[in-house]
């Protein structure tokens, strides 16, 4: 079956150069294009696409507003948002409220086009996908308690004690921004057994997706052995 995607950008060429990229790929079925964020969730709606591609961009709140109402749409198949920006300038200020608003992963203009085709089958699996330095911004910032923490996430707090040991090493990865296959990898487990450890760590911490899983579980490191977490990982 291929993966129905939406694209979502404000630019004629843009939009045409992402379809053809996306058709490149057998494996995906470009669906509907939309000029903009509320074109966007009427699409969602009447095309039922795994993902929607939505450029983000300042003023952001109509591209928030869009990322919350395409992923919180009601129904039995639900749409998951990649976002991206142009803007490297705004990268930063973008990047929180939009992860928060819901989308499943992050894109930039120098993401190369093999990455944009693997975000967008990561994202349907019920993986993220951000680049490294914004994994790490990210982290840094939480674990530090420096940033405020999204809908959802709380302030640091530690673990619920009923983890057992194996969930909290896989928690401490996620945090690290660690993939389902480097967890594997790290713990000498099967990448069917990882993906487990994570639904099941999603279920226990109340987390909506792998983007706000990777989030509380940054807030914990505090509790867990955060440097052996970030050996494991930061050779991403």
């Amino acid at each position: 079956m291929s993966i129905r995607v939406v694209i979502a950008e404000s630019r004629a060429t843009p939009r045409a150069a992402l379809s053809l990229l996306l058709a490149t790929d057998p494996g995906i079925e470009v669906v509907g294009s939309a000029a903009g964020g509320e074109e966007a969730v009427t699409l969602a709606g009447e095309t039922s696409p795994h993902i929607t591609l939505l450029e983000v961009r300042l003023p952001a709140a109509a591209s928030l507003d869009a990322v919350s109402r395409i992923t919180s749409r009601p129904g039995p198949h639900r749409t998951r948002v990649l976002a991206y920006s142009t803007h490297p300038e705004h990268e930063d200020e973008l990047l929180l409220p939009v992860l928060t608003a819901g989308a499943s992963g992050f894109l930039t203009m120098d993401t190369e086009p093999r990455a944009v085709l693997a975000a967008i089958r990561a994202v349907v699996r019920g993986d993220s996908w951000l680049e490294p330095q914004h994994t790490r911004r990210l982290i840094n910032e939480y674990v530090a308690g420096t940033g405020a923490a999204p809908a959802g996430v709380g302030p640091r707090v530690p673990l619920p004690p009923q983890l057992s040991i194996r969930e909290r090493e896989v928690t401490a990865l996620i945090g690290r921004g660690c993939t389902n296959t480097e967890i594997a990898e790290h713990l000498c487990l099967s990448p069917l057994t990882a993906k487990k450890y994570v639904s099941r760590l999603m279920a226990k911490l109340g987390a909506r997706d792998r983007v706000q899983l990777a989030l509380i579980a940054a807030r914990s490191l505090t509790s867990l052995d955060e440097p052996a977490a970030q050996r494991m990982c930061d050779s991403r």
